[in-house]
């Protein structure tokens, strides 16, 4: 056989930086059919993070989507999440149905199990926290195990007039911290997995203390755009503004069941 030429040489060494690259990077894998595939990388910050609860996080994700041209779309996103320090597999799933019609409609179903920010607003972003950890040994992000599902349903009925329905469950459980690590202050210890709260501060009343919770949600909205404008594009309903205001009315109901020490 012919010895390779320094061309193909090259275009080999071409194809496996490409390969390596969206290995690394992550990719958009698509086709004609409307099925698209995407990955986010072996490198990504986003899923590399530190935390005293859970030790250093390494995750991966991907999602899948399918347009169907005359019936709508189709979408399902998991990630995983690995913590050494807690020894626990994390993981949730994304996933949506959207009808192709004129009043647009969707369904969408969420679940997991992942170590959650107990406010529910949002702390500290996890890579900026991950720096003060590791740097300052100053943890700002106070977590508790969500094991949940939650589904729902979207739809406009006429133009301009939505419904939003959605209901969920969620076992919250309690956790502490599994890690002390540190580049430097390695004497110092972190602060518990408690948020700042004077009635979760030492010496007050039990009855406020956390606890393992078994969390229920319901909720229902009703909006309404009045003579809202809009446009089609291949069968998709796209709002194009109004003059008028837009009216909520929401309906949102939740029970926790709970068990305090005697």
């Amino acid at each position: 056989p012919k010895d390779s030429t320094p061309q193909d040489q090259s275009k080999k060494k071409s194809r496996f930086t490409a390969s390596l690259r969206k290995v690394t990077s992550g990719h958009i894998w698509s086709d004609t059919s409307g099925l698209s595939f995407s990955y986010g990388g072996l490198i990504d910050t986003d899923n590399l993070r530190f935390n005293p609860v859970d030790g250093f996080v390494y995750g991966l994700d991907f999602r899948l989507s399918k347009n169907f041209r005359n019936s709508g779309s189709f979408y399902i996103a998991p990630e995983t999440d690995y913590a050494f320090s807690r020894e626990k597999l994390m993981w949730r799933i994304n996933s949506g149905y959207s009808f192709k019609q004129k009043g647009t409609g969707s369904v969408y179903l969420r679940t997991g199990s992942i170590s959650n920010d107990i406010s529910t607003g949002g702390s500290i972003n996890s890579v900026l926290n991950s720096i003060t950890s590791l740097f300052l040994k100053k943890n700002y992000l106070k977590l508790y195990e969500s094991n949940y599902i939650y589904t729902g349903f979207r739809s406009e009925i006429v133009n301009g007039f939505r419904i939003d329905f959605s209901a969920g469950y969620d076992n919250r459980k309690v956790l502490k911290n599994n890690s002390g690590f540190s580049f430097f202050r390695k004497s110092e210890e972190y602060a518990p997995n408690i948020p700042d709260n004077i009635f979760l501060a030492k010496g007050s009343d039990p009855f406020h203390w956390l606890y393992d919770q078994k969390h229920y949600e319901f909720s229902a909205n009703f909006s309404w755009i009045p003579r809202q404008k809009y446009r089609m594009n291949n069968g998709i309903k796209i709002p194009w503004g109004s003059d008028w205001p837009e009216f909520n009315l929401q309906w949102k109901h939740g029970i926790n069941s709970y068990t305090t020490p005697a």
